[in-house]
């Protein structure tokens, strides 16, 4: 289900999430937020590019449309440290540490927050530039 506020009715009300249309996939994906429109056609049009919008697949696809927006400065309503987690066929997840730059410091947030110098993660970490993947000690 996919929840939001009817302005009309002056309350939130739901309705069932559908596949894409034009797609050969079984892509099922829903959008919230307040720019929900713009990340939605700047994905289409990433994954256009990529000639993965049809039959392919997301890979890091989503997260780079969201950092690529948090660094613009017109999307004022969101910013802040990505918070990622991968989500697994079974829904089990692992949170992803992202380095982000805070006040011109290179950091390491997990779910949004700096990770303090004394701290260690053992999630993995990825670089929002090269989307590289460092896996934690405990990330099998």
């Amino acid at each position: 289900m996919e929840f939001y506020f009817d302005k009309n009715i002056k309350r939130f009300v739901g309705s069932e999430v559908r596949t894409w249309r034009g797609i050969k996939t079984s892509r099922i994906v829903s959008f919230i937020g307040d720019y929900h429109l713009e990340f939605r056609n700047r994905l289409i049009g990433l994954m256009q590019k990529r000639k993965k919008f049809i039959s392919g697949y997301f890979d890091m696809e989503p997260f780079e449309v969201l950092r690529d927006m948090i660094r613009e400065d017109q999307f004022n309503a969101i910013g802040g440290a990505p918070q990622l987690l991968k989500v697994y066929e079974h829904m089990n997840r692992i949170p992803i540490a992202v380095k982000w730059a805070i006040n011109q410091e290179q950091l390491t947030t997990l779910l949004g927050r700096p990770l303090q110098t004394h701290e260690i993660s053992n999630y993995p970490t990825i670089d929002p530039d090269t989307l590289i993947i460092e896996k934690g000690s405990s990330f099998g």
